[in-house]
C-alpha cells in the first residue's frame, strides 16, 4: 500500500509510515484497541477498588458498632452506680468511637452518642458529689472543732483538781476523739458521743470505761486513759483496759529484753580479763 501522506510503498500491517511517520489504518486500529483494553481495566480496577473499599467501611463501621456499644453499656453503668468515673470513661470510648466513624466516612452510632450523654452526666454529678464530700468534710470537720473547743473550754476549770469526776473525763474523752479520731478515720466522722461507763481514778491516773460513738452503723467503744501531770489530760484510747500495754508496746518490750539478754550472755561468755600483763 502507498502511504497517504509522502506516497511510499510500505507494509500494510505497519503501524506507522518509516519514511514519515503517518499512523496508518492499522496502526489506528492497534491504538482503538489499546485504548479499550486501558479503559476495560480502569474500569475493572474501579470496581475492585470500590468492593474493596466497602468492605473496609462494613468492617470499619461493625467495629464502631461494637465501640460504640460498649461505650454506651460503661456508661449507662457508671451513670447508674452514680459518682462513679465509669460514667466518664465510657463518654471518653464514644467520643473516640464518634471520631473514627467521622474519619472513616460512616454515620456515627446513636449509641456513641447516647455514651457521650451518658458520659456528660456522670462528669457532672462525680463533680457534684466531690464538691459534695468536700464541703460536707469540711463543715463537719468545722462543727467538731468547735464541740472540742466548747468542751475544753467547760473543763478548763476542773482539769487542774486533784481528782478527776467523771462529767470532765467523759468532756476530755469526747474532746480528744473529735480532734484526734480513731482508727485512721477522721474524729469529725464520729457522733452521738457517750460515756455510760464507769470512772477510776487515783492521784496520777484514771481510766474512763465504755467510751461510745457512733460511725455510720458502727459502734465504737474505748477507755479513755488518763494522766495527771500539770493538769488531767488524755494520754491515749484503749480497746479494754487500760493496763493493757499499747498495740506494740509488748513486741518492743520483749525486743528490748531480748536485747539485754543477749548482751548479758554475750558478757558471762567472754573470757575474764586480768588486766595488763606486767613484764
Amino acid at each position: 500500500m502507498n502511504c497517504q501522506r509522502c506516497g511510499a510503498t510500505i507494509d500494510p500491517g505497519v503501524h506507522e509510515c518509516p519514511f514519515c511517520g503517518l499512523q496508518t489504518p492499522a496502526g489506528a486500529a492497534a491504538a482503538q484497541m489499546a485504548e479499550m483494553a486501558r479503559l476495560q481495566n480502569a474500569q475493572m480496577q474501579a470496581q475492585q477498588n470500590a468492593f474493596a473499599n466497602e468492605q473496609r467501611r462494613r468492617v470499619a463501621a461493625a467495629t464502631i458498632e461494637s465501640s460504640a456499644t460498649t461505650a454506651m453499656w460503661i456508661s449507662l453503668v457508671g451513670t447508674l452506680l452514680c459518682c462513679s468515673p465509669m460514667g466518664i470513661v465510657g463518654g471518653v470510648f464514644g467520643l473516640r468511637a464518634r471520631s473514627v466513624a467521622m474519619k472513616s466516612g460512616v454515620a456515627v452510632p446513636m449509641k456513641a452518642t447516647i455514651a457521650i450523654v451518658l458520659g456528660l452526666v456522670g462528669a457532672v454529678l462525680t463533680a457534684g458529689f466531690l464538691t459534695f464530700a468536700w464541703v460536707k468534710g469540711s463543715q463537719d470537720e468545722e462543727t467538731a472543732n468547735a464541740r472540742a473547743a466548747a468542751l475544753d473550754k467547760k473543763s478548763a476549770s476542773k482539769v487542774t483538781a486533784a481528782r478527776l469526776d467523771h462529767e470532765t473525763a467523759c468532756q476530755l474523752g469526747e474532746s480528744y476523739l473529735l480532734r484526734n479520731g480513731w482508727d485512721s478515720r477522721s474524729g469529725s466522722q464520729y457522733s452521738n458521743i457517750e460515756c455510760p461507763g464507769k470512772l477510776t481514778d487515783s492521784t496520777d491516773s484514771a481510766e474512763l470505761e465504755d467510751l461510745t460513738s457512733k460511725y455510720n452503723s458502727e459502734t465504737l467503744k474505748v477507755s479513755v486513759c488518763f494522766k495527771r501531770g500539770v493538769k488531767w489530760y488524755v494520754d491515749r484510747l484503749a480497746v479494754g483496759s487500760c493496763a493493757a500495754p499499747p498495740p506494740g508496746a509488748g513486741a518492743d518490750a520483749s525486743a528490748r529484753d531480748a536485747r539485754v539478754d543477749s548482751a548479758a550472755a554475750s558478757a558471762s561468755s567472754a573470757p575474764p580479763s586480768y588486766g595488763r600483763p606486767i613484764f
